[in-house]
């Protein structure tokens, strides 16, 4: 059985049932169990005792009631914690979806060309992995609370190793591309099959960008927020 299973949330209004038939139950064998302990035997030959009868009752009632009053607060606080916690998933997730929808957008479309400064290659690397561990740090605070915020916080995780395949995929692009072009032309042999060199490498890393590229598109169509 799945673990995720032994945590599938009931509504306040099931829990609320789920006590009062526990309560009622208790207090049902607890009158029998009573009337037959302070009955006369054989009980057909005997009158009702109404004065223990009713005390019995009472017994029963009060016990009954100082039994709801500490589960009632429980289940009231626990469902106020589990609204709490859905509340705040819902923002977090919606904030993931801004990252990755959003400020990440740009790399996805990013081709080598548009690196190929120094300085602008420095300032995408590091606003690229501020937002990927800014996207980590924000899929860990998603509270398991079921089935789907798990799957939302694995997906979540999930999306790292593409992101950062990307990344690096299209680093080494700029890399062969800034090394192809340094080499002048109409040179030795083997300066030539560096080139070619570069050349596959530049095609490889090409086609492993696009990869990556693919799986993050597939993923980001089948995410949604998590809603209470």
């Amino acid at each position: 059985m799945h673990l995720v299973s032994f945590m599938k949330k009931k509504t306040l209004e099931e829990k609320i049932r789920q006590v009062g038939f526990w309560t009622f139950g208790g207090v049902f064998w607890y009158l029998i169990i009573a009337f037959f302990l302070k009955s006369s035997h054989p009980i057909y030959e005997y009158n009702l005792d109404r004065t223990a009868a009713y005390d019995v009752i009472k017994d029963a009632l009060t016990l009954a009631a100082a039994f709801l009053a500490p589960v009632a607060a429980f289940v009231l606080f626990t469902d106020w914690r589990d609204q709490h916690k859905a509340v705040k998933n819902e923002k977090i997730s919606e904030e993931i979806l801004r990252i990755l929808n959003g400020d990440l957008l740009v790399f996805y479309n990013l081709i080598p060309i548009d690196l190929r400064s120094t300085d602008k290659f420095k300032e995408k690397n590091i606003l690229f992995h501020r937002l990927v561990a800014e996207l980590a740090n924000k899929a860990n605070e998603i509270q398991i609370v079921d089935d789907e915020s798990l799957n939302f916080k694995n997906t979540i995780l999930s999306f790292e190793e593409d992101l950062y395949g990307l990344w690096d995929s299209l680093s080494r692009q700029v890399h062969a591309a800034q090394q192809h072009e340094s080499i002048a032309e109409f040179l030795d042999t083997v300066s030539c099959n560096k080139k070619i060199l570069l050349s596959e490498m530049w095609e490889q890393s090409a086609e492993e960008n696009q990869a990556h590229f693919e799986r993050i598109q597939s993923k980001l169509r089948l995410l949604k927020p998590l809603c209470i």
